[in-house]
């Protein structure tokens, strides 16, 4: 990985994901994103910093990673607006509106926010060493008599 900056303990990927993870902790814009990092960039950093000026590049280097996101619309109490509901306005189940308005700007009333588990699999099981841990389930069935998960109880089979 390429330093953040020489002599850095950082690399450009570590200072990417913590600088993401603190603007969504404290909920800023994307624009603030933007000119945050633009003014880091070219005015407190040293000059040969590796450092992306821009949210959208930060964001295409970790969703290079597989670290991207979904957004799947919601209820405020009832349905995620998925599937049959992809294009509807309103709540069928408890009739809140999708939307609200905000000074003829429509925003969300709420978004699921959920990480594809089939991508983050598939990569775990691309490794040698973490294939053969993610099957031991299967190929250890506990044979010596001794209990090494509660999958080898005989009541494991009702909890299905």
């Amino acid at each position: 990985m390429k330093e953040f900056y020489a002599s850095s303990k950082c690399t450009k990927l570590v200072t990417t994901i913590f600088f993401m993870i603190l603007c969504t902790i404290h909920k800023v814009s994307n624009k603030f994103v933007d000119e945050f990092f633009t003014f880091l960039c070219h005015h407190l950093l040293l000059e040969l910093n590796c450092l992306t000026a821009n949210y959208y590049a930060k964001r295409a280097l970790t969703q290079k990673l597989g670290l991207n996101y979904e957004n799947t619309h919601a209820c405020v109490e009832a349905i995620l607006f998925w599937g049959d509901h992809k294009d509807d306005v309103s709540c069928p189940k408890c009739g809140n509106v999708r939307y609200k308005d905000i000074i003829n700007k429509m925003l969300l009333m709420k978004v699921f926010r959920h990480f594809p588990i089939i991508l983050r699999l598939q990569r775990l099981f691309k490794t040698p060493t973490m294939f053969e841990l993610m099957l031991w389930h299967s190929q250890n069935n506990g044979l010596d008599g001794l209990m090494t998960h509660p999958c080898h109880l005989k009541a494991w089979k009702h909890i299905h």
